[in-house]
């Protein structure tokens, strides 16, 4: 987890170029829910003592789980509630997650400065 090796660097640059593809393609594809059943059968199982590694996860995402999924920014996605985050939120996305904070806590909020809608909204520390 704690290690960098060469198989984490050509990880790294294959989901990178993934969501640079993701983020500016302009007609995304629409998939097409699936049964559980039906995944199953096409992923196997994902969770093993050992692992499946990260190759073939990401994979089986691009392959499978995400042709069998409807995202919420296409145009055609008409039920609940849409979202349509700009690309440049996407992306800063990308970075809160590469750095590993998040709003939730006091001790991360600072990395992306929540205290002053915390107090918009009446929270404190």
């Amino acid at each position: 987890m704690h290690n960098v090796d060469i198989d984490l660097v050509e990880m790294s640059l294959d989901v990178i170029k993934y969501a640079i593809g993701r983020i500016s393609d302009t007609d995304p594809k629409l998939g097409f829910p699936r049964k559980a059943e039906e995944l199953k059968a096409l992923v196997g199982e994902t969770v093993t003592p050992k692992g499946i590694g990260g190759e073939k996860a990401f994979a089986l995402f691009k392959d499978v789980l995400v042709k069998a999924s409807v995202p919420i920014d296409h145009p055609r996605h008409l039920a609940f509630v849409p979202a349509s985050p700009t690309r440049a939120a996407v992306m800063f996305d990308l970075v809160t997650s590469a750095t590993s904070v998040h709003g939730a806590f006091w001790l991360e909020e600072q990395a992306v400065f929540l205290p002053r809608t915390k107090r918009w909204n009446g929270w404190s520390h």
